[in-house]
């Protein structure tokens, strides 16, 4: 069973249908490779099924994030991006070219340990942007 076919049976046993639409966006998320518009995914949907439309894919990518099936990603300033939920996941987002590098979940797992001994404050630390300065916008600043 695919990644995309067990998200979408995820969505089965919440109780909602598997419309033709909702697994074609799933189907998009997925072979779009993840860290996708809403955009994307319409142009990806619509070259088999012109009759889809942008309110579709925001309401059904909605729902799919609410259910922690499809995860949001809100790059600063940038349109947000849609990728099928993963194992945590990190990215570090430079604020200046808009560049998005993975960043290994071992990072965050010390921070995560820390807040929750300290504190008592249980971090969503799933799937988290971190933004600031790439190597290269940082060093043409400072240049």
């Amino acid at each position: 069973m695919s990644c995309h076919q067990q998200a979408a049976e995820s969505l089965r046993l919440a109780g909602y249908r598997l419309t033709p639409q909702r697994m074609m966006i799933l189907e998009a998320v997925y072979h779009l490779g993840g860290h996708v518009t809403a955009e994307q995914i319409l142009a990806y949907v619509q070259r088999r099924h012109p009759y889809v439309d942008l309110s579709t894919v925001y309401r059904t990518i909605d729902l799919l994030t609410g259910l922690g099936v499809v995860q949001a990603f809100d790059v600063s300033g940038g349109a947000s991006q849609y990728e099928l939920a993963a194992e945590p996941h990190h990215h570090l987002v430079c604020r200046v070219c808009g560049s998005v590098e993975p960043l290994a979940d071992y990072h965050l797992r010390e921070l995560s340990a820390h807040l929750l001994k300290e504190h008592g404050f249980q971090a969503d630390l799933g799937h988290l942007a971190i933004t600031g300065l790439c190597a290269a916008c940082r060093a043409s600043i400072q240049g």
